[in-house]
C-alpha cells in the first residue's frame, strides 16, 4: 500500500512540474536567400548577399495562473553534417518573432524560461528543414570549362581553363571561406567542415558562374 501510494505520489509531482512550465506553440520557420551582389533586409538593417535570413515565430504559452515568471525564450539548433550534434542555443529573445543572419540546415525549436521557481519549458514542436534551396543560377557546364569536385579527394579541379580564373568559396551565412586564383593545380578543401556551400567563379571575361557544393 506504502509502495502504491509513493508511486501515485511521484506521478502527481511529476506531472505537477510538467504543467508548471507550459511550452510555446505553433512554432515557424521561414527563410529568404539573398543573392550575392544583391541587398535586402535582415535584423532590422540591410545586409548584403549572399546570406540566408531565417526568421522564427511562435505563439506565447499560456501563463494564466501560473506561479512561475515568463522571462524569455531559447531557440535551439540541431545542425546537420557535424560530428557533433549536440543542439546548441543560437538565441535568448523576448519577443516571440526573431530573425537571424543564418541558414537553417538541421533541427530547430524554441523552450520558454520561466522565474521563481526557475525552470524551462519541453521543446515546441520541432521543425526539420533537410535543403536549402539557392536563388541562383547555376551553370555546371559551359563552353569554356567544367567544375570538377573529388568528393574522395576533397579538391576542386577545372576542365578547358587556359588562363587563370578567380575562385571564392562562401558559407551560409555569407562569409567568404576560400578567396584564390585557380592556376591548373587542384584547390584543397580538406579544412572545410560538412555542410553547403556556395562557389563563385570569375572568369577572363568578366562572366561570373555560382555552383552549389555540398561538402
Amino acid at each position: 500500500m506504502i509502495k502504491v501510494l509513493s508511486i501515485n505520489l511521484l506521478l502527481l509531482i511529476s506531472l505537477n512540474a510538467f504543467a508548471q512550465f507550459p511550452v510555446p506553440t505553433d512554432f515557424q520557420l521561414n527563410y529568404t536567400y539573398i543573392m550575392i551582389e544583391q541587398s535586402g533586409f535582415c535584423e532590422g538593417q540591410v545586409v548584403g548577399g549572399p546570406t540566408y535570413c531565417s526568421a522564427f515565430s511562435w505563439n506565447a504559452p499560456d501563463t494564466t495562473g501560473l506561479p512561475s515568471q515568463l522571462e524569455f525564450y531559447r531557440i535551439y539548433y540541431k545542425m546537420y553534417f557535424m560530428q557533433d550534434s549536440t543542439p546548441i542555443i543560437i538565441a535568448e529573445v523576448n519577443e516571440t518573432f526573431h530573425e537571424m543572419q543564418i541558414g537553417i540546415l538541421g533541427e530547430i525549436w524554441v523552450t520558454a524560461v520561466y522565474s521563481n521557481p526557475d525552470g524551462e519549458s519541453e521543446p515546441s514542436n520541432i521543425i526539420i528543414n533537410d535543403d536549402l534551396p539557392i536563388s541562383i543560377e547555376e551553370q555546371n557546364n559551359t563552353n569554356q570549362f567544367q567544375i570538377i569536385y573529388d568528393r574522395e579527394k576533397h579538391s576542386l579541379n577545372f576542365s578547358s581553363v587556359e588562363s587563370d580564373i578567380t575562385i571564392r568559396i562562401y558559407d551560409l551565412n555569407g562569409r567568404c571561406i576560400i578567396s584564390t586564383v585557380y592556376n591548373g593545380n587542384d584547390i584543397r578543401l580538406v579544412r572545410l567542415k560538412q555542410g553547403l556551400y556556395i562557389l563563385e567563379a570569375g572568369l577572363p571575361d568578366s562572366k561570373t558562374i555560382h555552383k552549389k557544393i555540398l561538402f
